[in-house]
């Protein structure tokens, strides 16, 4: 009887034996197999009839003060990213927006798509320059004298632009305010840059009738100048006006009204001080030389 059950454990340790060898041995064709596609995979994805060179991407074009060419070498050097883009690679896609979202020009970017024929295509919206801010609080005695090497734009949110950003027909923020901190493509700290930006986007669509190219801050509140010398009191910056305040949708009526009656904030015999502050009145009185 002893022997019975002696011989039927033996039995039944070499056919756990073999099960474990077969185990085994299947595990070691997964691997294999898996070692082999992955290796292939590799090869494959490394292989110049699948790789760009990242030059090569398409991507919206840019205004007239942004060279493309140089663009895309700013966007690899910034990212980091290597000079060939892997089209097979996997969450390329994303990979590709984080590298252009790096850049300072880019507000957005809204869509990567990976293309037959080995394109690639980036569709973004680029940062307008708004506003130029004078370094040291420089107020300049005319519109024409703020072409200073130390002045820098920024858009519509207060984003500090490039320093090749162009200066020329953009508003001047003259007054008491901090430098940045940051470099190109981070949002100035000062509150005052900040707000004069808003308005300055705000206006932007308008300013081949307004004409308003100085901006100062008094405090939380700004005036508006023209060229020839006419003055806005606008007040505070978009969304900011206080409960007597009229909005800024308000503000801007009352201008574009004066406008088309009299052909522009400095007419029809210059100079003028418009208050669009108040939601109660506008008023606009002539500024008489002393």
């Amino acid at each position: 009887m002893a022997r019975k059950l002696g011989q039927a454990a033996k039995k039944s340790t070499m056919r756990g034996y073999r099960a474990a060898l077969v185990c085994a041995g299947a595990a070691g064709v997964v691997l294999g197999l898996i070692l082999v596609r992955n290796l292939s995979s590799n090869a494959v994805r490394d292989d110049d009839r699948f790789t760009i060179p990242f030059g090569e991407i398409t991507c919206t074009t840019p205004p007239e003060y942004i060279e493309l060419g140089t663009f895309l070498t700013e966007v690899q050097y910034l990212s980091g990213y290597p000079d060939r883009v892997h089209m097979l690679e996997e969450n390329l896609p994303t990979r590709l927006a984080d590298a252009f979202r790096r850049h300072p020009w880019v507000e957005r970017v809204e869509r990567v798509e990976i293309l037959p024929d080995r394109q690639v295509s980036v569709t973004l919206t680029y940062r307008v320059p708004v506003l130029a801010v004078v370094a040291k609080s420089h107020v300049p005695e005319t519109y024409a004298g703020n072409r200073t090497r130390s002045s820098r734009s920024v858009d519509g949110h207060g984003v500090l632009l490039p320093a090749t950003a162009p200066l020329a027909r953009l508003p001047i923020l003259a007054g008491k305010f901090s430098e940045p901190r940051g470099g190109a493509g981070t949002l100035w700290s000062d509150a005052v840059v900040r707000s004069a930006a808003r308005i300055a986007a705000y206006l932007t669509p308008h300013q081949d009738r307004l004409r308003l190219y100085v901006f100062e801050n008094h405090g939380s509140e700004f005036v508006l100048k023209t060229a020839a010398g006419s003055r806005v009191v606008w007040g505070r910056g978009v969304g900011q006006e206080d409960a007597e305040e009229a909005l800024a949708a308000e503000k801007l009526d009352r201008l574009l009204r004066y406008c088309l009656h009299n052909g522009s904030l400095d007419g029809p015999e210059c100079c003028y001080e418009h208050n669009v502050r108040e939601h109660a009145r506008f008023s606009h009185e002539r500024i008489v030389s002393k």
